[in-house]
């Protein structure tokens, strides 16, 4: 019989298809459905979510490859993108500048024209520093951050396990 720490070592991968797609598909809802323009650094932490996601699918489908070292990289990916929405909170708060970040405001013409040269009219980039959607007073990046809080906590207990007790998974 499994336990549940086993259970979750052995449905951490899925857990990480899952939780980034969830995260990702919500993103897109908030921008696509609902209107509301992400800043720059929400797109940053789309970029971890997607590369969570790819680290994810590519341990899943690989059998050979030893399962803690994904988790590990997992584990690298949360921290990275809990310092990218640590940053994201900093600059909404207003105890960073987004001039210290290099994030300016390009309009999406610019950046369609530095690629393909096409022409998409001068809507430009919202700031960081304005928040246009805050729940119970929390900003969607504070929400984030918890939320990251979490799974880098989930992710720390099983890379500890998996790398305490090499038999879990098989490898």
């Amino acid at each position: 019989m499994l336990l549940w720490r086993d259970r979750l070592c052995e449905s951490f991968f899925f857990l990480g298809i899952a939780v980034p797609l969830s995260a990702l598909s919500v993103a897109f809802f908030l921008e696509y459905v609902l209107g509301y323009k992400p800043c720059q650094f929400c797109l940053y932490e789309r970029w971890v979510y997607a590369s969570i996601l790819v680290c994810s699918c590519v341990w899943t489908a690989a059998k050979n490859l030893p399962k803690r070292y994904g988790a590990l990289a997992v584990t690298f990916l949360v921290l990275a993108g809990l310092v990218v929405t640590g940053v994201h909170i900093g600059i909404e708060r207003g105890w960073i500048s987004e001039e210290l970040c290099a994030v300016s405001e390009i309009s999406y013409e610019e950046l369609l024209e530095s690629l393909q040269d096409l022409d998409d009219g001068d809507e430009r980039m919202p700031s960081c520093a304005n928040v246009p959607l805050r729940i119970v007073g929390v900003s969607l990046a504070e929400c984030n951050f918890i939320f990251l809080i979490m799974c880098f906590f989930v992710c720390f207990y099983v890379l500890l396990r998996m790398c305490r007790d090499k038999k879990v998974l098989g490898r």
